[in-house]
């Protein structure tokens, strides 16, 4: 009887033990995943690709606004969708659309074949947001390890960007061939996500027993919790202010009289930079208070685009490091802020719903920002996109800052 026992004792901590590898091995695949769905080859000259194509830089904005306003159509039913079904499905689904959009720039020669590959694109980028991160989270809590999330997001996000950083120079040198040669290298290159995105081990354990929540719950919820609302408004505003500079670099740096060849290897040095920055993540986030990061994220954004509004010189690119210091730092200290406000079985509905936000803040801001580069200078934009995002961003901070103390005043009672 005992050496019976102990041979289910022993093969119960063998299945655990082979239950946890499974779960580890996520730790290591979700940046591999990360990395090529951000091996954007095409990404460091877009913008001369599509004016290449008869596009101008205000359609430019209106096929990125396109993109985001179908990416709020599909936004929140796809964070249901994978909190009802599987995080690993939704990204699997969405990978196919990814590859099907990229496969449909390739042959993209006008506008309306822009709009028709980013809808693509955006179903495909709806149904994979915040299942990674969703995704992370619940496996360190299967490990028993949600205290690492920043550490492991950045890790994660740290292997984007540098896969960003690659794929601007040799993006940039296909380029020098042809325009369109980086989008069909891309088109192929995607294809292998599918196969690591099918190898994920779906977290379980930690969701909750109750019925996955409606939409229609999943709102109330975020109606009944003031400080997550305030931090997805807060934090989807600032993300749309990065956006928009995105996409303004390579007009900026086509007024600067840029060559060609210097497109791709500017934007890889901005992603390296970007994976070295992530890799102090932690220690920004422990060396400030919740508040202090919340304003700091403000500080970066607004002084750097007021920075960038004088005389457009070379000396600008240094401030454009300003922006990716923020990005590597606001992207996971963010997440995991709005993670531990989060339910498992409403996680990846309500990343959505943040997401939703941000693409709704570009859709209106984008195509107007793009119009006044068009018209007038980057220099100008810039100085909008300072008066607008610093304004909108220091109210929704306020908000951020009462609400904290409020809720800080209920826990204490």
């Amino acid at each position: 009887m005992a050496y019976l026992y102990l041979k289910k004792l022993f093969k119960l901590e063998s299945m655990l033990t082979m239950q946890s590898a499974s779960y580890t091995s996520n730790l290591i695949k979700l940046p591999f995943i990360q990395a090529l769905r951000w091996f954007l080859l095409g990404l460091p000259i877009a913008v001369l690709f599509y004016q290449s194509n008869g596009v101008n830089l205000q359609q430019v904005f209106w096929i990125q606004a396109f993109f985001s306003l179908i990416i709020l159509v599909a936004e929140v039913p796809s964070g249901w969708f994978a909190d009802r079904y599987s995080y690993k499905k939704s990204m699997f689904i969405g990978a196919l659309f990814i590859c099907f959009g990229d496969f449909v720039y390739v042959f993209a020669n006008q506008f309306d074949f822009f709009l028709v590959a980013v809808f693509f694109l955006a179903i495909g980028s709806s149904l994979i947001s915040g299942c990674d991160s969703a995704l992370l989270y619940d496996t360190l809590l299967e490990l028993d390890k949600k205290d690492e999330y920043i550490f492991w997001d950045s890790k994660m996000y740290r292997a984007a960007y540098y896969s960003e950083g690659f794929a601007g120079l040799i993006g940039g040198g296909l380029a020098l061939y042809s325009l369109r040669s980086p989008y069909i290298a891309q088109a192929v290159i995607i294809l292998f996500i599918l196969p690591l995105i099918l190898s994920l081990k779906e977290p379980t354990s930690n969701k909750e027993k109750q019925e996955t929540s409606t939409i229609k719950e999943t709102i109330q919820f975020l109606l009944s919790n003031p400080l997550l609302l305030s931090l997805i408004f807060y934090f989807a505003w600032l993300n749309a202010g990065g956006i928009t500079f995105v996409w303004q670099v390579q007009a900026y740096l086509k007024q600067l009289n840029t060559p060609l060849i210097y497109f791709g290897l500017i934007w890889a040095i901005l992603q390296f930079s970007t994976g070295i920055f992530s890799n102090y993540t932690s220690k920004f986030a422990s060396l400030l208070s919740q508040k202090q990061s919340l304003f700091s994220f403000l500080c970066f954004i607004s002084f750097g685009y007021l920075a960038l509004s004088y005389n457009a010189s070379p000396y600008g690119l240094i401030i454009f490091f300003i922006f990716f210091f923020n990005r590597a730092m606001m992207g996971p200290i963010s997440r995991d802020m709005i993670n531990k406000l989060i339910p498992s079985h409403q996680r990846a509905t309500i990343l959505s719903i943040k997401n939703l936000f941000m693409r709704l803040f570009f859709c209106l801001i984008g195509p107007y920002i793009g119009s006044i580069v068009d018209t007038q200078n980057s220099n100008i934009a810039f100085f909008n996109c300072f008066f607008i995002f610093g304004t909108g961003g220091l109210i929704l901070f306020i908000i951020c800052f009462q609400t904290i103390d409020k809720t800080n005043k209920i826990q204490s009672n």
